[in-house]
């Protein structure tokens, strides 16, 4: 069958709750071996006995065997189950191919009572000749390739996923793999040993997360600084840029100073995916993010890995939930990465990366959608959803803190991190904590982006001076296209010269239609821009500048 089975199941109520993962993988990609013993602790979180439990694995796993155990009293539990093959859609990008599972069913003779947990031990391995025709792929496939093999995606089925519950718990997961290769696991390495050509890790993740794992032939890069460390674990054949590290520690450090201590010491990047990839993604796994070799090199490495790292304080070290996730967990991690640039770099690298945040928005139409940021998900990997969440959710961020002010803005985004390390949070705290540095109301400001998506249309209509004696008054005409009126706070910039210093003059508009920024400047300007820096999301940039003789540019 081919069905949206799993997004289903995320829409139902959290039956159970994963308590603790025990994993162990014996990979031999030579010799063409794939095995794994699982064990998972589990309790029934509802209010009713259950009877049935549903499942998921990759399709190409064979099952030896699955026992279940009542946790407190290590009794057996009678069961029998059954396996049925489907494939599901991608619920990472909309478009690509399906991953193929098998559904496994398991119907138990004695129910399960509210608040009972149990452990869920299963063996299986993957024939020979699957692991000689897998390839690599997508970077959130699952692959077990004579070369590589690696699973960093949640519903990937490299582990017993057990439905109707949230996927991430805290594990314990132990690789072996033969010498020659590396592991990257989430999580402290508590050991490692050499044992008849083969290499043994014991790797723990104290905090939930998804048990995942790549294991390669990577070259390992390594540096550490100020008692933290950077890991890079690189397809043979690739290069790292020389400077790379050097701005990662910067952003590590500009994170620890303004948000706090995470706990995380070592951070470990590791590429997987097909070798030539032109796919593009990175994953975040608390200390080990993995990433597609098409970001490689590129000039937004650095945007891509700040992106990941800061996932570290917004949802490995707090857990937000419920309404404004997404904004908050992705949406909110763009944002740091275009202020991070402005702290390494200079304002206009900000400005450059909202620039493409304001480009991906309206050329995927962002704006026409029906969806708002207060509940939008990512399951199903609609475009229009990766659009609103890192694209428009970034810029409306970015209106927040230009609305309280810098000061503000970060002085209570540093206290919510430290008082709510470890803890369950909703927006009510984050909002509380900025409130106490602002008399702003920030849920009601925030209620004209957050409820639906406006359109809002920027362009210079006219600009005009005056010349007087030793001075130039200068007076431009701006019209805002809008639904309603909205309070957009950006800047009007202007140049005395096509390549001389931009000159800034910070503006608030409150009403639609047409209004009317003057200033003045010992020189005549040569060039206007509306929004220099980049901060509203407009649905065109097409008419935001004026040079010299009137002609639009873009």
């Amino acid at each position: 069958m081919k069905a949206q089975y799993l997004i289903k199941t995320f829409e139902n109520e959290r039956l159970f709750q994963i308590l603790k993962y025990d994993l162990l993988y014996e990979i031999d990609l030579e010799n063409k071996l794939f095995k794994s013993e699982q064990k998972i602790l589990v309790k029934n979180n509802s209010n009713e006995s259950i009877a049935e439990i549903e499942a998921i694995l990759y399709e190409y796993l064979v099952i030896s065997s699955i026992i279940i155990k009542d946790f407190a009293t290590d009794k057996t539990l009678n069961h029998k189950y059954i396996t049925t093959q489907f494939e599901d859609q991608f619920i990472r990008c909309e478009g690509l191919e399906g991953i193929k599972y098998q559904l496994i069913k398991i119907y138990l003779e004695e129910s399960i009572k509210p608040n009972q947990a149990f452990i869920i031990h299963m063996n299986f391995q993957m024939s020979a000749g699957e692991i000689k025709k897998s390839e690599p792929k997508y970077m959130w496939s699952f692959v077990v390739n004579p070369l590589i093999c690696y699973a960093v995606e949640p519903c990937s089925g490299h582990y017993l996923r057990v439905l109707y519950g949230e996927p991430s718990a805290p594990f314990d997961l132990t690789i072996k793999y033969p010498e020659g290769n590396y592991s990257c696991v989430p999580g402290l390495l508590k050991s490692t040993k050499k044992e008849n050509g083969f290499i043994i890790d014991h790797y723990r993740s104290k905090t939930p997360n998804i048990p995942a794992f790549s294991v390669a032939p990577y070259q390992k890069f390594s540096k550490s600084r100020n008692g933290l460390g950077i890991d890079f674990y690189i397809y043979p054949g690739l290069s790292l840029d020389k400077d790379l590290f050097n701005s990662l520690f910067h952003i590590i450090q500009l994170f620890y100073e303004y948000f706090g201590d995470n706990g995380t010491k070592t951070y470990k990047f590791a590429t997987v995916g097909a070798f030539d990839s032109t796919m593009g993604g990175s994953e975040n796994k608390g200390n080990a993010i993995y990433f597609d070799i098409k970001f490689l090199n590129e000039s937004y490495m650095v945007g891509i890995c700040a992106h990941e790292i800061f996932h570290n304080w917004n949802l490995f070290y707090v857990y937000f939930s419920g309404d404004l996730f997404e904004w908050f967990a992705e949406g909110g991690a763009n944002f740091i990465v275009t202020w991070a640039m402005e702290k390494i770099s200079n304002v206009n690298v900000g400005a450059h990366t909202r620039k493409f945040f304001i480009n991906g928005y309206i050329e995927g139409e962002g704006f026409n959608t029906e969806r708002s940021l207060l509940n939008i998900d990512k399951i199903g990997g609609k475009k229009d959803s990766f659009v609103l969440i890192y694209y428009y959710g970034a810029l409306v961020w970015e209106q927040l803190r230009q609305k309280i002010g810098d000061n503000a803005f970060f002085t209570g985004l540093r206290q919510f991190f430290r008082d709510y390390g470890y803890k369950n949070v909703t927006y009510q705290e984050l909002f509380s904590c900025l409130e106490k540095e602002t008399p702003i109301n920030v849920k009601e400001y925030l209620e004209p982006w957050i409820n639906q998506v406006p359109k809002i249309d920027l362009s210079i209509a006219s600009v005009d001076y005056e010349e007087t004696r030793d001075k130039f008054a200068t007076e431009i005409r701006i019209k805002i296209k809008s639904e309603k009126n909205l309070e957009l706070i950006t800047d009007v910039g202007y140049r005395t010269s096509l390549e001389g210093e931009m000159f800034i003059k910070p503006v608030t508009f409150t009403k639609k239609g047409e209004q009317t920024v003057r200033f003045e400047s010992a020189q005549r300007p040569v060039f206007v821009q509306i929004d220099p820096f980049y901060r509203v999301p407009q649905v065109n940039l097409e008419n935001c500048t004026w040079i010299n003789n009137g002609k639009w540019e873009d």
